[in-house]
């Protein structure tokens, strides 16, 4: 592993932990979080829902969609993960009056970019918006490469009706990772990756009504 991609692996960096042990824990966690909301049959859900062609253009709705919505995608440096395994919010979510919509997306393997990631969580997002015209307190939010992909889709469909982010441990300034393993992986060229970064003055003029989680 060279010494950026280390930087850039929270597994690396928990005290008296091996990287193995980590992602164990980690996998365990979330496979957990997902038997649970699968066993409980007082949550509405609304499983599979196709926005798209590819297997990944889907979205679990999780509670009853009215005003409140948060829509969240999943990590995994945009070549793994699922939109099953990122269900540990949930719970909480619904117990503050909000739906949850886990949005999944095209990864960026075989062929495909991190523009086409990009492109996904913007479809996603603007198709709960049509489908779901109500909801009017929409919060879009993501953890590590989902957190990148949230802000691009909120800043790309730029509507009224989305009033916060929540952005946890993301990947916001793209081209530390050209030439580094994760980067390698998705075939990041310093282009894609100038075109792909956020820029937080892009949040100037949008109607965000809550601080924007931003966590380095």
């Amino acid at each position: 592993m060279d010494e950026m991609t280390r930087l850039f692996s929270p597994s690396c960096w928990v005290p008296g932990k091996s990287r193995d042990e980590v992602m164990n824990e980690f996998f365990a966690g979330i496979m957990e979080a997902y038997d649970s909301l699968m066993s409980n049959n007082t949550i509405q859900k609304d499983l599979d829902i196709p926005y798209g062609p590819d297997e990944n253009q889907k979205v679990d709705v999780y509670g009853d969609v009215q005003d409140n919505l948060l829509i969240f995608f999943h990590g995994g440096y945009w070549v793994e993960g699922d939109r099953k395994y990122c269900l540990t919010p949930v719970p909480a979510t619904l117990d503050g009056g909000f739906a949850f919509a886990s949005l999944g997306y095209g990864l960026a393997t075989n062929g495909r970019t991190l523009s086409d990631c990009v492109s996904d969580a913007v479809k996603g997002v603007e198709f709960l918006l049509q489908k779901y015209p109500n909801a009017s307190n929409i919060h879009i939010g993501g953890h590590s490469a989902g957190a990148h992909l949230a802000f691009q889709a909120a800043v790309k469909v730029h509507s009224p009706s989305i009033k916060g982010l929540l952005l946890f441990a993301g990947v916001y300034f793209l081209e530390e990772l050209v030439g580094t393993e994760i980067g390698n992986a998705i075939n990041l060229t310093i282009d894609q990756a100038k075109l792909n970064s956020c820029d937080p003055t892009l949040l100037d003029g949008m109607f965000l009504r809550k601080s924007v989680t931003w966590n380095l």
